[in-house]
This record gives C-alpha cells, sequence and structure tokens, in this order.
C-alpha cells in the first residue's frame, strides 16, 4: 500500500491512461477479473540482486526468507498464468521477473511453472543479459530456461535482474496429483546418479566382537627411517662420543673447570635432543 503513491506518479509520467491501481491480494485476482490477454509479474522477492543498494541484504536475508519468498512466487506465478487466456489473438503472454539472482527465485521457479501450467519458455527479445540457468548445483532444469535471462551487476553495471516470458499455450489446468507426480519423478531423476555412487561403494562384512573379550588395540606401524636420517644420527654419534673421551681425559688431569663443565652441559643436551629426534 505504501508503493501505491509511486506507482501512480510513474504511470502519469509515463502517460500511461488505461490504467486501474487497486491493492489486492495477487493471488486471488483470477476469481476477481477473469481472463485478461497479458500479465506481467514483477514478484516481490528477497533483493539479492540490488546488495550494491542496499547492503543491508546481505545480513538481513536467511535461507529460509529466500525459501518463503520462492514459494509465495511460485503461487503468485501460477495466479498469472491463470489470469492469460491462451486464445487470445494477440496476447497470451505472461512475463516474470525479480531483482533476485537466486536460482531458487528465479529458475526453480520458472521450472515449476512448466510442471503446473500448459506454458512454455519463448525468446524475451532481450538482445542482452546472460541465458538462464539449465541446470545448477546437480539439479537440471527444462532446455527452455536458456531463453531466460540474467543480469549482473558487475557484468553489465546495473542491478541483478531476472526476466522469463512465457506463452500459454491451453487454458486447461492439470491436476494437482499429476503435478505431484511429476515432481517425484523428477526428484528421483536427480538422486539417482547420488544412489548409485553409495550402491557402488562396498560394504567391508563386520565381526562379532565379544564383549567379555579384551579388545586388543592393532599394531603401531613402524615409521621407515630415511637413509639420510640413520647417517646423520650415526654421524652425531660418533661426535658425541669423542667429544667426551676428551672431556673424561680433561677430567683425569685435573678438577672440571667451568669450560669442561660448560661442554659437558652442551652434550648431555645435544644428546637428548638427537635422542627426542
Amino acid at each position: 500500500e505504501k508503493r501505491l503513491p509511486s506507482l501512480v506518479g510513474n504511470l502519469q509520467r509515463m502517460g500511461v491512461r488505461t490504467s486501474v491501481v487497486c491493492n489486492y491480494d495477487g493471488r486471488q485476482l483470477p476469481k476477481i477479473l477473469g481472463y485478461v490477454d497479458r500479465v506481467l509479474l514483477d514478484a516481490p522477492c528477497s533483493g539479492t540482486g540490488v546488495v550494491a543498494k542496499d547492503q543491508s541484504v546481505k545480513m538481513s536475508k536467511s535461507e529460509e526468507d529466500i525459501n518463503k519468498c520462492a514459494q509465495l512466487q511460485k503461487e503468485l506465478l501460477r495466479a498469472a498464468i491463470d489470469l492469460v487466456d491462451a486464445n487470445s489473438a494477440t496476447g497470451g503472454y505472461v512475463v516474470y521477473s525479480t531483482c533476485s539472482i537466486s536460482v531458487e527465485e528465479n529458475e526453480a521457479v520458472i521450472d515449476y511453472a512448466l510442471r503446473a501450467r500448459h506454458v512454455q519458455v519463448v525468446p524475451s527479445g532481450l538482445d542482452f543479459g546472460r541465458n538462464g540457468f539449465t541446470s545448477y548445483r546437480g539439479k537440471t532444469f527444462h532446455p527452455s530456461l536458456k531463453h531466460t535471462r540474467r543480469f549482473f551487476p558487475h557484468v553489465h553495471n546495473l542491478d541483478g535482474f531476472f526476466v522469463a516470458k512465457l506463452k500459454k499455450i491451453s487454458n486447461d489446468v492439470p491436476s494437482k496429483e499429476l503435478v505431484d507426480q511429476e515432481e517425484k519423478e523428477e526428484e528421483a531423476q536427480q538422486e539417482a546418479p547420488t544412489r548409485a555412487l553409495k550402491s557402488a561403494g562396498k560394504k567391508r562384512p563386520s565381526k562379532a566382537v565379544n564383549a567379555s573379550e579384551p579388545i586388543e588395540a592393532p599394531p603401531a606401524k613402524k615409521r621407515k627411517e630415511k637413509a639420510w636420517v640413520k647417517a646423520a644420527r650415526e654421524e652425531a654419534a660418533v661426535e658425541i662420543a669423542s667429544r667426551m673421551e676428551g672431556v673424561k681425559q680433561i677430567s683425569k688431569d685435573a678438577k672440571p673447570s667451568k669450560a669442561v663443565s660448560k661442554e659437558m652441559k652442551t652434550i648431555n643436551k645435544s644428546l637428548r635432543k638427537k635422542i627426542s629426534e
């Protein structure tokens, strides 16, 4: 309701005279308006495409918020498609757009609409932007989603945006059971490679353990000492032994001086270090 004055101002600025502004739940419009020729659905979204203008989006939006937006977008898109007359000679189109770059709010919503209603994705007529995703993180979407358009702030120097154009080909509404069955089949196809990988791994047979028997720890693996390490140890041992002989000879002739005591401490320290290595 707060955005209505801005909407009215933009309509007047653009010179649009054949318009009626109302504040209503879009999901209920098919029951009120009946059939129309075309619908533009600028769906409410998480706003992840306008982070450059609103830095708070990075901190205020969570995965739960995105999932809630996606659910509302699916309901609104269903209503928008139901509003359009497939038999219209000049229409039968729905344009869906968001200012989000999240796949859950864009390609996933359009892919759902292709199953829930008799529509098809058609080229949008935009000659810039990038093609929408047909696969994302292991999930495969309908091939026609390549006709959707994505816009990225770091590529196109504008806010992140998504646009899809749908053509309604029939006013019939598929049964909910059929839609649910198609969703389950698609999920099964998506999970098939994962199940195949899990089943490919052979499990080792588990050995029964008697609680009364003590559990023996596996023998520790001896690390094979490298040749240069072994040679260094032997060389150090020879050097220490020769220095010890010199100290013993000095101690026989006279009482150990401070220098001799220091030398012995140094030797002991070196010996302990070599042993610890």
